[in-house]
């Protein structure tokens, strides 16, 4: 089971790169996730993953994807974007 750090932080991934521990997400985990890999978050996507966080926290399953761009105001095919 892979551990990567960033400031201090540690954080467990499964073998393909997912937290293990949903708790374990922090605002400083989106620099951990691209460190040392081809991509970054910008803070589109930071609003997005904070709803769906969010939302799962509070229903225990994920949002329709309309209402995910609707609800952080941005364009219907936000998901599906490619930054």
């Amino acid at each position: 089971m892979p551990i990567i750090e960033h400031n201090g932080i540690k954080v467990n991934l499964d073998d393909k790169g997912f937290l293990l521990n949903f708790e374990d997400w922090e605002k400083d985990s989106r620099y951990i996730g691209g460190k040392g890999r081809n991509w970054s978050i910008d803070r589109r996507r930071i609003d997005i993953l904070k709803f769906m966080r969010e939302y799962y926290k509070k229903y225990n399953f994920f949002p329709i994807v309309r209402q995910v761009c609707k609800n952080v105001h941005q364009a219907k095919n936000c998901v599906n974007e490619k930054s």
